[in-house]
């Protein structure tokens, strides 16, 4: 089973942002603290207490970037309390952590999720750049590839909903039988070119559009401009 196929698109929207480089360094502090529990799991106040420290030590002015629950940015900040607990919030909404609730015996703990523990033990600080360029940005490729697609179909004459709907089947279909067969994609592709036929005509035209260089370069420019905003 491959790495990523072990985690959601969601865990990476912290690693995309302006703040990216302190999502990934506070993860790894807490990890530190983690790792060796049964639960990956540190109380709650120890994980605030953490959090606060280093964002003291940083001393540096944030503002707490929006999410997908409806948060807009806001001002910076340098209160370490309340970039702690807006940190460590969006680390959970986005799945890195769950809270447990305590009882009479015990206190709140902040536990991370077991699916990300080999993402955390094989994604070197040094990839976070590398690895967020694909999967924290990927989707907006991956949505400019459907419309295009879609965009041929209706020049060709399918009416517009179904252009995208198919579009996007075809390339979530298409994931699917790239996670569950772990064929290299490229003998996936030779799989439904027959010889002769219309679909290694497409792949020649895409060729010859440059099409491989494209996507490689999408990446390749987005992770420098990770490395340009995590200075």
């Amino acid at each position: 089973m491959q790495l990523f196929e072990l985690v959601s698109p969601r865990l990476f929207r912290p690693l995309a942002g302006p703040n990216r480089a302190f999502y990934a360094e506070l993860l790894l502090l807490l990890w530190e603290e983690c790792r060796h529990t049964a639960d990956y799991s540190i109380s709650r106040a120890e994980a605030v207490s953490r959090a606060e420290d280093y964002f003291a030590a940083l001393a540096k002015p944030l503002a707490l970037d929006a999410d997908d629950a409806g948060d807009e940015a806001e001002q910076p900040t340098r209160d370490p309390h309340l970039l702690a607990l807006g940190f460590l919030l969006r680390l959970r909404r986005t799945g890195w952590l769950e809270e447990q609730p305590g009882s009479y015996e015990s206190e709140p703990t902040l536990a991370f999720v077991p699916e990300v523990a080999p993402l955390l033990d094989a994604l070197e600080e040094r990839l976070i750049d590398a690895a967020s360029a694909l999967s924290g940005s990927g989707p907006a490729f991956m949505y400019m590839f459907v419309e295009a697609l879609a965009d041929g179909a209706v020049a060709c004459g399918l009416p517009r909903a179904k252009a995208v709907e198919y579009a996007a089947m075809t390339m979530a279909g298409s994931a699917e039988m790239l996670l569950a067969t772990r064929q290299h994609p490229g003998a996936l592709k030779d799989a439904v070119c027959s010889p002769g036929g219309s679909t290694i005509v497409g792949v020649q035209t895409l060729e010859n559009h440059g099409f491989r260089g494209a996507a490689m370069d999408c990446v390749i420019d987005t992770y420098k401009k990770n490395k340009e905003l995590g200075k």
